[in-house]
C-alpha cells in the first residue's frame, strides 16, 4: 500500500507523536472512516522509527477508539466511524475516575439537559420530536417484553433530546452522562431501572414539546431529573442500607 500523501516525513520519534499526526489527519478528514492506514513496517519505515513506537502509538490510537484492528488478509488498522459515543469515550473515562457524588451527577443533569430542552425548544424539527414520540411508544411495548431493550430506549431518550438541540457538543456529553447514569445504578445496585412513572414522564415531556409549550417541556424535564435522583436514593436506601443523605453526599467510586 502506498504511502497516504498527508503524512509528512517530520522525524518524530515518540509513539505520541504518531499518534497526533494521525489524529490530525482523522479530524481534518485526510484520513477518512473506514480506510486502512499503513502498515507498521511502512509507518516505521516513513517515520524513521521503531516498529515497537510505532504498535504503541496504533494501540494508543485504538484504545482512544480511533482505530480498529481487522484480521485475515485484509486485515490491518481501519480508522473508525466517529460516533459522538466514540467521541465521548475519554470524557466517559475520566469521569468515572472523578471523585463525583450523587449530588454532583443530579447538578449536572440539571444544567446540561436544561440548556439542552432550551435549545430543543428552538431548534428541534418535527421529525425529532416524531423520533422521540416513536421512542416512548416503543417503550410503552417493551415495558411488557424485554428489560434489555426497554433499559437501552430509556436512556436514548434523554440521546434524541440532545440531538434535538442541535449542538453536537451537547449530544458528546450527554452520551457521557448516560454512561455515568448507567455505572451509578449499578454501584448502587439499582437493576430493575425502569418504572411506569418514568415512561410517564418520559410522555410528559414529549407532549409539552408537541404542543410547543417549551416552558412547560423544561419543567417537566427537571422534574423528571429529580424524580431520578429519588428513586436512585430509594432504591440505594434498600439494597445499601444507606441514609439518603449518606448517598447522596457519598463518593460514588464507579466501574
Amino acid at each position: 500500500m502506498s504511502k497516504p500523501p498527508h503524512l509528512t516525513s517530520e522525524k518524530t520519534r515518540r509513539s505520541d507523536d504518531l499518534t497526533n499526526i494521525i489524529k490530525s489527519a482523522i479530524q481534518l478528514k485526510q484520513i477518512r472512516p473506514g480506510q486502512r492506514l499503513p502498515t507498521e513496517r511502512e509507518l516505521a519505515a516513513h517515520y524513521k522509527m521503531g516498529r515497537l513506537v510505532v504498535r504503541e502509538g496504533l494501540r494508543t490510537l485504538e484504545s482512544q477508539g480511533l482505530v480498529t484492528v481487522k484480521l485475515g488478509s485484509k486485515g490491518g488498522y481501519y480508522v473508525e466511524d466517529l460516533s459522538p459515543r466514540k467521541v465521548s469515550m475519554p470524557l466517559t473515562s475520566a469521569l468515572k475516575f472523578a471523585d463525583i457524588s450523587l449530588e454532583n451527577l443530579l447538578e449536572a443533569r440539571l444544567g446540561l439537559e436544561g440548556e439542552i430542552i432550551r435549545l430543543a425548544a428552538k431548534n428541534a424539527t418535527r421529525k425529532d420530536v416524531r423520533k422521540l414520540r416513536d421512542n416512548v411508544e416503543l417503550t410503552k411495548l417493551l415495558a411488557e417484553t424485554s428489560a434489555s431493550a426497554l433499559v437501552e430506549k430509556v436512556h436514548e431518550f434523554h440521546l434524541l433530546l440532545a440531538e434535538a438541540s442541535h449542538n453536537p457538543i451537547y449530544l458528546v456529553m450527554m452520551h457521557s452522562i448516560v454512561e455515568v447514569i448507567m455505572a451509578t445504578m449499578r454501584t448502587l445496585g439499582y437493576r430493575s431501572i425502569v418504572s411506569e412513572k418514568t415512561l410517564d414522564e418520559h410522555e410528559q415531556i414529549v407532549e409539552s414539546l408537541e404542543r410547543q409549550d417549551f416552558v412547560e417541556a423544561g419543567e417537566r424535564l427537571k422534574l423528571h431529573i429529580v424524580n431520578d435522583e429519588r428513586r436512585l436514593l430509594q432504591r440505594a436506601k434498600k439494597t445499601l442500607g444507606r441514609s439518603a443523605s449518606s448517598v447522596r453526599a457519598d463518593r460514588l467510586g464507579l466501574n
